[in-house]
């Protein structure tokens, strides 16, 4: 009657197609990130800690190994003490062999201790005509790039983040147990993965290749789109053996949930609603003169009785005073000269080519997703009371974040001139 029955639930349960929408077995998906998030930041378990520090000396070891310290370590000969003077050359082949065998294999080239015109190179990443462009410096510009304590803190930042990096990538070929979220054992912070990984992947559909991909995409892509069922589903699946899920059971048994619990979901459901919204007005691009003109205008405007009855709507109150606003607002726009105009121009508009505007829009999506997770989804083991912005102001404790390194002041080109700002 109904043709081949389709697989609609996760375990086997077969239900007719006619009994099951396919918008409501998007409900039981499973690709959102169970709540609260697993981050690993600020808080990790004992193990992860563990697991970190072990991985830090196989990759990071304090010495190494010379081929005298193999030949001493050999168990296949009785060492003597001339010995080592009178191998040859194949047997000393032998020990170099175990010297490469024990050196960790990088996948980036470790970052270099490096001051003035050489720093200037790397944090600008002008990659041409960089004397050019030292030369256009002021003395003070310069003096920043020798300066010791300087220096030596982005260095070491450098490093941290380099041997982060390393981590994460030898756990995602060697271990099945931390390759989807090697992250917490990296020593990186949220908001250095996040920016990196936006600032490499343009496209939404780019991600979802780890635990941080996936929550990028859960932001930007499906963020809206997750309601309390679906986040009350993701929850049991952890929870109950029960293996026998599918649409009708699991709406019963969300609609059998005592009244506190089932507003924690549903207040779930409304926070995601407002960050959906948040993301979609994009506040980082350019404002024109006339929405200028509005924000200014609504803050002090306040329709008539006359107006609001004027308005042929059924929306609410609040909104109708909008709506009267705007409609005031565009009248009195029109009656403007082109000169009055001009006065709601953003004189300081930063044009969209320049670095400081793209650093700026990826702030912006960092500080999306860091929202997402820390205040949407939360994280495990965190305590309420927990500021992420706070957190992330004290740890870089005044520089700005770029490519895998902090600067104390970020370098660009804007219509043939160099520009340095500290903001």
């Amino acid at each position: 009657m109904y043709g081949p029955t389709p697989r609609l639930v996760r375990f086997g349960v077969s239900i007719p197609r006619r009994q099951l929408l396919r918008s409501k077995s998007y409900y039981l998906s499973e690709k959102w990130m169970k709540e609260p998030f697993e981050i690993g930041y600020p808080v990790s378990t004992s193990q992860v800690k563990e697991d970190s520090k072990l991985l830090r000396q196989k990759l990071f070891p304090a010495t190494c190994l010379t081929e005298y310290d193999h030949f001493v370590q050999d168990s296949n000969h009785e060492f003597k003490l001339d010995e080592w003077n009178q191998l040859d050359s194949d047997q000393i082949y032998k020990y170099q062999k175990m010297v490469d065998d024990d050196k960790p294999q990088y996948v980036h080239p470790k970052p270099q201790y490096a001051t003035g015109f050489e720093l200037f190179k790397i944090e600008s990443q002008l990659n041409r005509h960089e004397k050019k462009y030292w030369s256009m410096l002021s003395s003070r510009d310069k003096e920043g790039y020798y300066d010791s304590q300087i220096i030596e803190h982005l260095y070491n930042e450098r490093l941290r983040i380099w041997m982060g990096y390393e981590i994460v990538a030898y756990l995602k070929r060697n271990s099945s147990k931390y390759m989807f979220n090697p992250y917490p054992l990296s020593g990186l912070y949220p908001w250095e993965i996040i920016k990196d990984k936006l600032r490499v992947k343009g496209d939404i559909y780019d991600f979802e290749k780890d635990y941080y991909d996936t929550l990028i995409k859960e932001t930007f892509g499906r963020n809206s789109q997750r309601k309390a069922l679906q986040i009350y589903y993701t929850d049991i699946l952890h929870e109950i053996d029960d293996d026998n899920f599918y649409y009708a059971k699991v709406e019963r048994m969300f609609n059998n949930l005592p009244p506190p619990k089932k507003q924690y979901y549903l207040e779930k459901e409304r926070k995601r609603q407002e960050h959906a919204m948040k993301i979609r007005l994009r506040p980082y691009k350019h404002k024109t003169p006339y929405s200028r003109f509005l924000i200014q205008f609504s803050k002090t405007y306040e329709p008539t009785n006359e107006e609001l009855n004027g308005l042929n709507s059924n929306a609410s109150k609040n909104n109708m005073q909008k709506l009267a606003t705007t409609k005031a607002a565009a009248r009195e726009w029109k009656t403007f000269t082109e000169e009055e105009k001009k006065l709601y121009e953003d004189v300081d508009k930063i044009s969209s080519n320049t670095r400081l505007y793209k650093e700026m829009i990826l702030d912006w999506k960092v500080e999306m997703v860091m929202d997402y997770i820390y205040e949407m989804g939360g994280v495990y083991g965190l305590h309420s009371s927990y500021n992420w912005r706070e957190d992330m102001h004290e740890k870089i404790n005044g520089y700005r974040y770029l490519n895998r390194m902090y600067v104390d002041k970020l370098v660009y080109l804007h219509k043939g001139n160099l520009v340095v700002t500290r903001d």
